[in-house]
Formats: structure tokens, sequence, C-alpha cells
């Protein structure tokens, strides 16, 4: 399952942790709004050879 990171209007941000079908409503601890969903960075990892140094 994928992290998702929501932030709020007022600057708070949290990761939540869900699927992606799943339809969740993440509200604010601070000013109790509804967070909306930012885009985050995936992690990869390329093994094998052909890769940076390899090449």
């Amino acid at each position: 399952m994928p992290i998702y990171i929501y932030q709020c209007e007022c600057g708070e941000s949290t990761e939540v942790l869900h699927s992606m079908t799943a339809t969740v409503r993440i509200v604010c601890d601070e000013c109790l709004k509804e967070m909306t969903r930012r885009p985050s960075v995936a992690g990869v990892s390329f093994k094998g050879t052909g890769w940076g140094k390899d090449a």
C-alpha cells in the first residue's frame, strides 16, 4: 500500500498509509478542516548491471 501525503491550508501535513482505491477523508488536527492529498516522490531502486557505474 502506498503512503500518501496530506496537507492542510494552515500548513500542517501528515503521511497516511491506505490503498489506492480507498475513499478517505483526512481532517487536520489543528484547524479541523479537510486536508488535500499532495503528490509525493516514489522510491525507486535499480538493481543489476547496466546502471550508473556499471555501464
